[in-house]
């Protein structure tokens, strides 16, 4: 009994948190903040305007119903910035990343197609879709996308995940602005590809998945919307479920270090919400409620902020995990509470390195949208939140809509 009434009173107050006109107004009022006045934004308040962030301010607006109206001195403001980064011979939104120092685990390649993959569905939110026809080369038939796929390093498919996600939006992207059918046939193939190399035990994908649990969950998360919006059930769903429902920690969150982490709590909720059912709901709850009392004064969120120490290493050891994930685990958690990770950079990016306890757009997208599809799903708080067509981070339709 006492149980159900703590999750009643949770269940009120986020509610009530949610249907405040406020939490809007104080988002926006934050992001307008961060506007340089010609069209980009920063990521936080002492970051340089970038090609990437200004394409999170984007997707932030439009999940707040706030996008500029097409043809809008405003909307031309983006748009023209936007485009400034782009090489109009290769069709890369890379002309920044000369002056970039990139981190270790992402070369140039990468980062300009990530960089090409939200400047290009910011584009298409602002009512200016732009051909990537010289991008597709390099999947132009069946065998050179499964080949492509096949070759990636498997071992760490959270990263690996996301050049999949690039290919599949980039040929959906073409498709739906010419309605050539071969990039359709192409996306096809490339959602027939994933449920070949699935992993039947798990559900995951990736080498080994059972032995990298965390990095095969957030990855699998990269697939998903593309299944739901092409109307096809998730293949192997449950099997996802079940691993998704083991890593909530002792705090709420679903990344696995101190104050989790943008990026992984949004992947694992968002597996939830749409795949899982009645008894994921105080789960979710427990999430929000986590997300929630994290936001900052200023209205917007942060990547993580800290809190708990030595006890929280020891109640997050997972048994249903292999020993190397744990010590893998372990030697993390273990390096966040001596302070070694006060800082975080998007995509190894140094001039988009933040502050983990600092609002910043890309973390204030991300657990805005924890927040809105436990809203959706669980809360009904009559907030409007704006829900993107077509398949990309951030997809989502009502339950009963999928």
């Amino acid at each position: 009994m006492e149980r159900r009434s703590a999750m009643s009173a949770t269940y009120e107050s986020l509610r009530a948190c949610l249907a405040d006109p406020r939490f809007r107004d104080e988002s926006l009022r934050w992001l307008a903040g961060l506007a340089d006045g010609s069209g980009g934004y920063r990521l936080w308040q002492d970051a340089p305007v970038h090609p990437l962030s200004t394409a999170f301010a984007v997707f932030l607006r439009e999940l707040h119903g706030d996008l500029p109206l097409p043809s809008s001195a405003e909307a031309d403001n983006i748009i023209e910035r936007l485009l400034s980064w782009r090489d109009t011979n290769s069709g890369l939104f890379d002309i920044n990343l000369d002056r970039e120092a990139l981190g270790p685990r992402h070369d140039r390649e990468y980062i300009a197609l990530q960089q090409s993959h939200f400047a290009l569905q910011a584009l298409r939110l602002l009512g200016k879709p732009v051909s990537v026809i010289q991008l597709l080369h390099r999947w132009e038939n069946p065998a050179k996308l499964r080949d492509y796929f096949t070759a990636l390093d498997w071992r760490d498919p959270w990263r690996e995940s996301n050049k999949v996600m690039f290919a599949l939006y980039l040929l959906e992207h073409e498709y739906a602005l010419t309605g050539d059918e071969r990039w359709l046939h192409l996306y096809h193939t490339g959602l027939d590809w994933l449920r070949e190399v699935q992993d039947p035990e798990t559900g995951l994908w990736g080498i080994k998945p059972r032995c990298r649990v965390y990095n095969a969950i957030y990855g699998a998360y990269h697939f998903i919307f593309f299944f739901l919006a092409s109307g096809m059930p998730v293949p192997r769903g449950e099997r996802l479920l079940y691993w998704t429902r083991k890593l909530q920690t002792s705090q709420g969150f679903f990344a696995h270090s101190r104050g989790g982490g943008a990026c992984e709590d949004f992947d694992c909720v968002d597996l939830l919400v749409k795949l899982g059912d009645t008894k994921d709901e105080a789960t979710l709850l427990r999430c929000a409620s986590a997300v929630i009392a994290d936001r900052n004064m200023d209205g917007g969120f942060c990547w993580a902020r800290k809190q708990g120490g030595l006890g929280f290493v020891i109640r997050n050891f997972k048994p249903s995990l292999s020993p190397g994930e744990n010590l893998r685990l372990l030697r993390g958690r273990l390096l966040d509470l001596a302070g070694k990770r006060d800082t975080w950079t998007y995509s190894g990016l140094e001039s988009l390195r933040c502050p983990t306890d600092a609002s910043d757009i890309w973390s204030t997208w991300f657990r805005t949208l924890i927040l809105a599809e436990i809203d959706e799903r669980v809360l009904h708080s009559g907030t409007r939140w704006q829900w993107r067509s077509f398949p990309s981070l951030g997809w989502h339709k009502p339950k009963g809509k999928q």
